[in-house]
């Protein structure tokens, strides 16, 4: 490795873009975009993008701020949330966030209070987009190496887990709701972080995952009831990212890992949909078939994430493999490269069942929402169909239940309930509480644990619809 010199203006001269070379500073152009860390050794691709345009202006600098410093750098008109963008916003890692006429959501806009999104105040041409893309795929590719010595495959610990801190009394159902919007929250100031290029420890994101392993390791039974006890409303993607992390959790726990192979699940669930917070929600969550450009955006996405994550110090090179592998399928129909089965990591099987189920179950303004039980149904077909895995798939629903937490369903005496915690033992035997027949809420002072009686006895008759007056008071309580 040739470390190359920085010029005292700051800018590079192209003779230097050579294989093998690497500069102690970071590369950006005028726009402030970050084409590359400091350390980065350049690889015979890179030089070759990087030469073939000539009218890309490159500098190194620590950092954006130090291009505006110096009068280098022009910022993008601001557009406030929820608007329409002025101009296509460029993220600090030279990634396109939002395009011209796009709605900024709210961690656009929270990225850009930070200083995120820098560019010209006109559309980019065709050219400039694909250029961006190259980049990020050959950040890919620079790291397919350290992934394919990888063990792909997680085997549950044989080595007794250390007891972890007990988490305290299980919290009543609103205030597990208020819990997972405080850290949903939380998160979502992390994403915006991440977006704006701010260089942050993955401890930060550890201490979200490690709440949530202390919670199911005191109450496995109810643990589920953070990710899915839902308010009737749709969800924004950093409560979508904490819920998948939640169940990434729980399954991983479920399958007998390690504690460390536990982190690190929570942590790809929480960071596998990064790379979407660059697509707009009209795409993500849309009912309509897609262009063909469109979906070429949202394949890109993972090669995304992995740029993003680059600010993250002491991620694990696992985690990123797994994050841009979450959208494989088991029979090769998924992306961004269509490998099968053998070819996906474990910690990329778990986040994609659980990203799945928590897509499956949200609710969406363009359709009725799923019941849990269909949800569920949904992710044991798609195993029996051999598109995800079928042990995956299996332990989600040990976790979640036949009649997974937040299930409104009528028992064998024809009295409605609400399922408020489960038995990996006895999926279809649940912890439910009573309705009441006048309100159509919780009875609280009548929770039956259906386990304990025999099935002849009292047990689910089957799922069914909240009823209207239940859907009416939470719909006024998430208000």
């Amino acid at each position: 490795m040739q470390p190359a010199q920085a010029s005292t203006t700051s800018t590079i001269d192209r003779g230097t873009l050579k294989p093998g070379v690497s500069f102690d500073r970071s590369v950006f152009t005028r726009q402030g975009v970050k084409l590359l860390g400091a350390g980065t050794v350049l690889s015979e691709d890179m030089c070759r993008m990087l030469r073939d345009n000539p009218r890309l202006e490159l500098f190194l600098a620590d950092s954006a701020e130090e291009l505006s410093s110096r009068s280098l750098l022009e910022r993008a008109a601001q557009s406030p949330r929820g608007s329409r963008a002025l101009a296509d916003l460029v993220t600090a890692g030279g990634i396109l966030a939002v395009e011209a006429g796009e709605t900024i959501e709210p961690h656009h806009a929270d990225a850009y209070d930070m200083g995120a999104f820098k560019g010209p105040l006109t559309r980019e041409d065709q050219r400039q987009r694909a250029y961006r893309a190259k980049v990020a795929e050959q950040h890919v590719a620079d790291l397919a190496t350290t992934w394919a010595n990888l063990p792909k495959q997680i085997t549950p610990s044989q080595v007794p887990q250390a007891p972890l801190e007990r988490f305290g009394p299980w919290p009543e159902a609103d205030q597990v709701v208020h819990q997972r919007v405080e850290r949903s929250e939380r998160y979502r100031y992390l994403f915006a972080r991440i977006l704006a290029g701010s260089r942050m420890d993955v401890g930060e994101l550890l201490a979200l995952i490690d709440e949530m392993m202390r919670m199911r390791a005191t109450h496995p039974e109810r643990f589920c009831q953070l990710a899915l006890l839902r308010r009737g409303r749709d969800e924004m993607l950093h409560e979508h990212s904490y819920i998948c992390a939640a169940l990434s959790v729980a399954v991983a726990g479920n399958l007998g890992w390690a504690h460390d192979h536990v982190r690190m699940a929570g942590l790809t669930g929480l960071l596998a949909e990064v790379g979407m917070g660059l697509i707009p929600e009209e795409l993500r969550t849309s009912a309509m078939p897609l262009s063909e450009l469109e979906r070429n955006r949202i394949r890109r996405a993972p090669a995304f994430s992995v740029s993003l994550l680059e600010v993250v110090d002491g991620l694990p090179d696992e985690v990123l493999q797994a994050v841009y592998q979450h959208h494989e399928r088991e029979n090769g129909s998924g992306y961004p490269a269509g490998i099968r089965s053998g070819e996906i990591c474990d910690l990329a099987r778990v986040a994609s069942v659980c990203e799945m189920f928590a897509a499956a179950s949200s609710p969406r303004r363009y359709r009725k929402t799923k019941r849990p039980y269909d949800a569920v149904e949904e992710c044991v077909m798609l195993g029996s169909r051999g598109v995800l895995d079928k042990g995956i798939a299996r332990a989600l629903v040990e976790c979640v239940g036949l009649f997974p937490i937040g299930s409104y369903v009528s028992l064998t005496n024809d009295q409605p309930a609400l399922v408020i915690g489960v038995h990996a033992d006895a999926i279809d035997r649940p912890i439910v509480r009573m309705l009441s027949e006048r309100s159509g809420e919780e009875d609280r002072s009548l929770t039956v644990d259906l386990r304990t009686f025999d099935p002849t006895e009292l047990g689910v008759a089957g799922p069914i619809d909240p009823p209207p007056e239940v859907f009416a008071h939470s719909a006024r309580r998430s208000a």
